[in-house]
């Protein structure tokens, strides 16, 4: 093998980057199918750079799988995004903005299954960017009473039961078979639990208890 950059053969096989022994320059070591090729810093810095924007758009698409959205409609999108913005746009911010669209599409059709799946997928992507995500995991639990109240008559008797999440806390322990009416569990909001220990991801949910049906 050679130095990419002044062609002094190494005599040796690395197994990590190094500096030319020659012209004292970093290398660094790409996997070409089994062999080894040694490449520039620069090389090196544009595939990673490549990896990573691949790794931003495939996580866009798959974020968006269980919405209805097709593939040529995301790529129309993803190309007006970059186009608007240029060297400024991200995935990340396309995803929010796509993503609060949706919530105004859904709103509109009562779709309260498909908003309480979408405010948990945000909040997700914003724990994995280390910022705040309670208030949308709030309003996902809020979209799963509205679904509960939607899809039960009004002659169905009912309470909701929390359901203490994995791992508990003392907190979310505290709520565990809890019961309210739909009207106090709106009102009151008892779950996600803003001090859940578990990094503040509270997975506490409800279920329905049937009192009684006429």
């Amino acid at each position: 093998m050679k130095c990419p950059y002044c062609g002094i053969i190494i005599e040796k096989e690395p197994k990590a980057k190094f500096k030319c022994p020659n012209c004292k320059e970093e290398i660094y070591i790409q996997k070409s199918g089994e062999k080894k090729i040694l490449i520039k810093k620069s090389e090196y810095e544009t595939l990673q750079s490549e990896k990573k924007r691949i790794a931003e758009e495939n996580k866009y698409f798959k974020f968006f799988e269980d919405y209805d959205l097709s593939r040529p409609y995301l790529e129309k999108r993803k190309f007006e995004w970059f186009n608007k913005f240029r060297e400024k746009a991200n995935y990340s911010d396309l995803i929010w903005s796509l993503s609060n669209e949706l919530l105004n599409t859904f709103a509109k059709k009562n779709d309260y299954s498909k908003m309480r799946g979408l405010y948990f997928d945000m909040a997700i992507l914003q724990k994995k960017q280390n910022k705040e995500f309670y208030h949308l995991l709030k309003e996902s639990r809020r979209m799963e009473l509205y679904e509960i109240q939607k899809q039960l008559s009004n002659d169905i008797k009912y309470k909701v039961v929390i359901i203490g999440g994995e791992p508990g806390c003392e907190y979310c322990n505290e709520f565990n078979g809890k019961s309210f009416t739909i009207e106090e569990a709106l009102e009151e909001m008892p779950i996600p639990h803003p001090n859940c220990s578990n990094d503040g991801w509270c997975t506490c949910c409800y279920t329905v208890k049937i009192i009684r049906s006429s």
